[in-house]
């Protein structure tokens, strides 16, 4: 399913897992459009950011999950 948060959730971890940062940017960034505060796209996001040498950018996106009150809560 091309816009299931869930799938490409799950495909941008399992690229981040095979060092695939362009691809795991690809989709996290796709659930983003979708859902702009999904804790999961941005936790993944900010991880290939980190790796890909952009600590700016990682540490914007960890601001992004930590300003989401609700997903503190929800273990995010």
């Amino acid at each position: 399913v091309p816009d299931s948060i869930a799938a490409l959730n799950a495909a941008a971890e399992n690229a981040l897992s095979t060092n695939e940062l362009p691809r795991a940017r690809t989709f996290s960034s796709r659930v983003l459009e979708l859902h702009p505060s999904d804790p999961e796209a941005l936790d993944i996001r900010a991880r290939v950011q980190y790796f890909a040498g952009d600590m700016a950018a990682a540490t914007a996106d960890r601001k992004l999950m930590l300003d989401d009150r609700a997903a503190m809560r929800r273990g995010f």
